[in-house]
């Protein structure tokens, strides 16, 4: 089977601020407003297959108007010559103006989707780094890093109906690297 979609289209507006405190700190922070006219989304569509079986596909449609919008920042600090700080941080709202498509190709919209969550868009993401490095004179430097991230939960795929969505849980990780 071979389903044609069209390309999708979007507008976007961005306006954000960039600095920088005598080369040991920068700061930059943008927020963003971005509307989709036809975004294609994956969806589990009827089809009879060659032997006149009815199954199911996962099938890209032009289902959805949709409004993406948020904030993020960025920026670092040398607290010492060998101690630097960095980070970023995020906030996304996204939300379905239309999101209906005919998955069973029969003419009538069989989904309609309009007051889902948009798909992999966490609410919030952050993280944040903390590198030492030590000069080891003639035998080189020791870098000593951890990095602390945390990413909201977020839909992955809508379900068929009656199966629960596929969500990734919200998590956070501590990492920790030595590199000599």
């Amino acid at each position: 089977w071979y389903f044609s979609f069209t390309l999708f289209s979007s507008v976007s507006f961005e306006i954000g601020l960039k600095t920088n405190f005598d080369n040991r700190a920068n700061i930059a922070v943008t927020g963003f407003y971005v509307k989709y006219k036809d975004a294609q989304r994956a969806l589990n569509a009827t089809v009879i297959d060659a032997l006149g079986f009815e199954t199911q596909e996962t099938l890209f449609f032009n289902a959805a108007q949709m409004v993406v919008y948020g904030i993020e920042a960025e920026g670092s600090v040398m607290l010492t010559d060998d101690l630097i700080l960095t980070g970023n941080a995020a906030w996304t709202k996204g939300d379905y103006k239309e999101y209906i498509a005919d998955t069973n190709f029969d003419g009538i919209i069989d989904v309609d989707q309009s007051d889902y969550p948009v798909e992999r868009a966490p609410e919030f993401m952050m993280s944040e780094n903390l590198n030492y490095t030590y000069d080891m004179a003639d035998k080189g430097e020791m870098s000593f890093n951890t990095r602390l991230s945390h990413e909201s939960e977020s839909i992955v795929f809508h379900a068929v109906t009656g199966i629960p969505n596929t969500t990734l849980n919200a998590k956070t990780l501590l990492d920790a690297t030595i590199t000599y």
